[in-house]
Parts: C-alpha cells; sequence; structure tokens
C-alpha cells in the first residue's frame, strides 16, 4: 500500500533552485501550458467544521472572505461561486451545509455545467486528520477522504483543475489527488502535521495584496505566485514570532504526486500553475520590460547555491539535520525577498 511521502523534495530539482527566484521574476507566464483565454471557471469554497466556537467562526469568516476577493478582485460573478460551511457559523443562513451529501452534490452539478475547456477552483478550510492510509477533511457528519476529493474531480469533464487544502494534516492529498494537468496545493507536507495551520491567512493574504504578490509585475496573479507569497509571509510568521514552524505548504502540477515547498518554472512542480490565472475572464499577460525585471541579489544566489549544496549532500546527512538546515536557508531567502 502506498503512503505518503514526508517530507518531499523532488530530486530532479536539484541545480534548478538558484534559478527560482529570477524565473519568477521575468515574464514567464508567455510559456503557457493552459490556453490563454479561459472559457469560464467555477469555484467551490468549502469550510470544514470548527469544532469550537473560534474555529467555526474562522473557517466562515475565510471562506465569506475568500468568496468576496473572488468577485472584487477577479472578475467571478456570485453565481459562479459554491460555498459550503458549517450551518452553525452561518446566522445568516447565505451558504448551504458542508456535509458530504452537499459536497458531492456541488460536485455533480459540476459535472454537468463545465465542458472541457472550462476550469473548476476548490478551495478548503478546515481540520484534517490522517489515520496511516487516508487524510480526511472534518465536515457534518461523515467525513470526506482524500481519495473522494480525486475521485470527484477525475468525473469532471473540466481539464483544468485546482484544488488548495488549507487544512492541517492535508499533505497526504498531495498522493492521492495528484494527476496531469491538475494543480494541488496543501498547507502541510504530511498527514502528521496536524495543528491547525496559519497558511490560510496567508494565502488569503495573496488574493488580498495581489499587486504586491504578483512577482513578475504583469498585473495577473498566478497560483505559483500565490503560492511563494503565502510561503515566505508564513515562514516569516513563525520566524518573527520564534516559533518553531510546524507547517510546510507543498504544489503538485506535474502529475508525480510528490510536491514541493520551492516551486520551480523551467521544470517539474510550478509551472504549470505559474499559468494559472486566478481572474475569471483571462486576458494575455503583457510582455514584462526589462525595467520591470527584478534582478536575482547576490545575497539571494549564494542562498541559493548553499541550498543547491545542501540538497547534494542529503542522502549522507539525517532527516532531521537536513531539514533543519533547510528550514534556516528558507528563513534566510523569506528575508532577502522582503528585502
Amino acid at each position: 500500500m502506498k503512503r505518503t511521502k514526508s517530507p518531499v523534495y523532488s530530486k530532479r530539482q536539484n541545480g534548478l533552485l538558484r534559478k527560482i527566484i529570477s524565473s519568477i521574476a521575468v515574464a514567464f507566464l508567455l510559456a503557457v501550458s493552459y490556453p490563454l483565454f479561459a472559457a469560464e471557471k467555477k469555484v467551490l469554497i468549502l469550510a470544514g467544521n470548527g469544532g469550537t466556537e473560534e474555529y467555526r467562526t474562522k473557517f466562515y469568516s475565510q471562506a465569506s472572505q475568500l468568496r468576496d476577493l473572488m468577485m472584487t478582485k477577479f472578475g467571478f460573478a456570485e453565481q459562479d461561486i459554491t460555498v459550503l460551511v458549517e450551518t452553525e457559523a452561518d446566522s445568516l443562513l447565505e451558504f448551504s451545509a458542508n456535509d458530504a451529501k452537499s459536497v458531492r452534490s456541488a460536485f455533480e452539478q459540476f459535472n454537468s455545467n463545465l465542458t472541457e475547456d472550462d476550469a473548476l477552483l476548490v478551495f478548503i478550510f478546515g481540520h484534517g486528520s490522517f489515520d496511516g492510509e487516508w487524510a480526511k477533511l472534518n465536515l457534518t457528519g461523515p467525513d470526506l477522504r482524500d481519495m473522494d476529493f480525486a475521485n470527484f474531480l477525475n468525473k469532471l469533464p473540466a481539464k483544468r483543475q485546482l484544488l488548495v487544502n488549507m487544512a492541517s494534516a492535508s499533505g497526504p492529498f498531495v498522493e492521492k489527488v495528484s494527476k496531469d494537468g491538475r494543480i494541488v496545493v496543501t498547507a502541510t507536507r504530511n498527514g502528521i502535521e496536524r495543528n491547525a495551520t496559519r497558511f490560510a491567512d496567508h494565502f488569503l493574504r495573496a488574493l488580498e495584496m495581489d499587486l504586491d504578490a504578483d512577482l513578475n509585475k504583469d498585473g495577473e496573479l498566478s497560483v505559483t505566485e500565490a503560492f511563494i507569497f503565502a510561503r515566505d509571509n508564513l515562514i516569516r510568521d513563525y520566524e518573527e514570532k520564534k516559533q518553531l514552524r510546524p507547517e510546510h505548504p507543498l504544489l503538485d502540477d506535474n502529475g508525480d504526486g510528490e510536491g514541493t515547498e520551492t516551486p520551480d518554472l523551467l521544470s517539474g512542480d510550478g509551472r504549470l500553475a505559474a499559468n494559472f490565472l486566478f481572474r475569471q475572464q483571462q486576458q494575455v499577460p503583457p510582455r514584462t520590460s526589462a525595467a520591470n525585471t527584478e534582478a536575482l541579489s547576490s545575497a539571494q544566489k549564494s542562498i541559493l547555491e548553499q541550498i543547491d549544496a545542501l540538497k547534494a549532500q542529503k542522502d549522507s546527512m539525517s532527516e532531521e539535520a537536513y531539514y533543519k538546515a533547510l528550514e534556516t536557508l528558507m528563513i534566510e531567502l523569506a528575508k532577502q525577498r522582503e528585502n
């Protein structure tokens, strides 16, 4: 039986890490894999059960905020977005219940209404769990597994699919949901990272501050750009609070079921997500002029070279020592990007 890898950084990306920041800073979005004009995009926002009043309110607020951002920032209409929440948190009875039946019904509607050229964006907030085999999302009534979401998505005619699971213990979704042409983002790198995550707050901030998160300054926000913005701010969040970081987000978009915390635009994970834009009606991005190109600083080059050297030594190091050293370098890289 196949188990979720913990933690995972693809060996194929050795030697490419030094190119990450420079790749993102230039207009690589022109090398697209998706059509530049999307027919239509639909959104499913799912807020799981909170367990306490604090988290019921938090997950409901996050779902509501994301819905508003998709409409005000990215041109989605109200009818483009389906929101499912824990009903106890929805005092205005604005959204539908978050039970498994409602989730299945939503995907059945997408299956009927979407075409091959359309796209579906699925966002998940909540508490997750992992029993060693399946990762689950806590819902009203029976929970749904990672494999359930994979089956829902596999039945859709829409070929362009994005799933962002910001729940705890969401890492195993990468292996189970991964597929060619599908983008999967998780808040954790495995099922052991079970603390309530902060990644969701930083991902929402990336959408809210889309001009700042737009790293290549082409006027559009891609999934890769939002992920990197959220990841860097997450790292700084824990560093500023002098806390060990118990969550390590992953992005997978090449169908290998692994994922990485450092997506790359040249090959492997990150290239497909760089061409998946959040805007409803996707327009051809303008070419980025040389004046808008961010130079790779000597400090950033040095850190990326150290990461490259560290990855070459991985097999000779203990897992704990390797990831402790990598975390230190990731913190420094995030600080340099902020500067």
